[in-house]
């Protein structure tokens, strides 16, 4: 029984100088993270390379196209349409006729214009050899100024003219139909895309970053444009408390329509060729995990501009320094790591 007892013993002695020794390598590797959990084997990372590159920082809106000249064609006259000479769609040239409107009309007013005119002529008259009195001829001049008027006015929308060359959007009437102005509806809409815009709103501190005839990024419908900074107003809305940036195009654009939705990226700034790495590869503090020789190592670097993929880094980091940037969680320097890919 005493000899049990003595091997027991010493079976317990061994088993605690081994798990000693064991912990013991386990500090001295530094396998823990940030709970004290020590880690028994290799972590699998993704890396990527620091590489030279250029790197922009954008600031991102949206807007609507606009058409600087697009217009409702409204004559001032009513009556009755004689003749239609444009359709939606088709491409007009300025000062060509597009309608002709009621020529009865217009020569109902021609003739009380003739005759208010005569009337006007022998009061006048009449008026200089005293036969009449001057209360008689302001009647008959007023008269003849509301015909002349009227007949003008009448003539002028006989013909309806296009006021630019652009495109005929919409054409709402058909012959013989009656127009009145008062009805709300335009005979046309003409728009001419020679000078489009967008109009768009910033806050007032990224409108201090931007200056005219900075190159803007305009992207609507899988299509991109290549526009600039025209305008910048000098002051905030009283409500929104906003900026308002004009944008324009720098050559003309045949795919945009009025109104169409498109997404604007302002560019502050831009530097070209500096050392960018991924923005997952910095951890915190302005540090990045390297892999170096199948071990972690962390590294402070200074950075510089940052978008929305990538950060400068302006020290710290050479070109082709490999990154961590999955699986950086617990990481310390030296532990074992295995890259899955870049």
């Amino acid at each position: 029984m005493k000899n049990i007892t003595k091997y027991g013993l010493w079976l317990m002695t061994l088993c605690l100088v081994l798990l000693t020794a064991c912990g013991g390598r386990n500090s001295e590797n530094g396998q823990t993270n940030g709970n004290g959990e020590e880690f028994t084997g290799a972590r699998y990372v993704r890396t990527a390379l620091a590489t030279i590159g250029n790197i922009e920082r954008v600031l991102n809106y949206s807007g609507h196209v606009k058409f600087e000249q697009a217009v409702n064609i409204m004559p001032n006259m009513a009556g009755r349409i004689d003749r239609i000479d444009a359709r939606e769609g088709q491409r007009v040239n300025q000062g060509q006729v597009l309608a002709i409107i009621d020529q009865i009309s217009l020569s109902q007013a021609e003739a009380n214009f003739r005759l208010a005119e005569s009337n006007f002529r022998r009061i006048e008259t009449l008026l200089a050899q005293n036969v009449t009195d001057q209360r008689s001829f302001d009647e008959a001049e007023l008269q003849f100024i509301n015909a002349r008027t009227s007949y003008e006015l009448a003539r002028e929308n006989l013909e309806i003219k296009a006021p630019f060359s652009g495109t005929i959007t919409q054409s709402n009437f058909r012959v013989n139909d009656n127009y009145s102005p008062s009805m709300g509806q335009p005979l046309f809409r003409l728009i001419s895309n020679r000078d489009i815009y967008i109009d768009v709103n910033v806050s007032s501190v990224d409108a201090m970053q931007l200056r005219v005839n900075q190159s803007v990024r305009v992207s609507s419908e899988g299509r991109s444009y290549e526009a600039f900074i025209a305008f910048i107003s000098p002051e905030n809305d009283l409500i929104t408390g906003l900026n308002r940036v004009r944008v324009e195009f720098r050559t003309p654009q045949n795919h945009l329509r009025n109104n169409q939705f498109a997404l604007i990226d302002f560019i502050p700034e831009s530097k070209e060729n500096v050392l960018l790495i991924p923005r997952a590869a910095l951890i915190r503090d302005n540090t990045a995990i390297l892999s170096v020789d199948g071990r972690a190592m962390h590294r402070n670097i200074q950075t510089g501009m940052e978008s929305r993929d990538f950060i400068e880094v302006i020290n710290g980091l050479r070109d082709g320094d490999r990154v961590v940037i999955e699986g950086v969680s617990g990481l310390v320097d030296n532990s074992l790591i295995i890259e899955l890919g870049s």
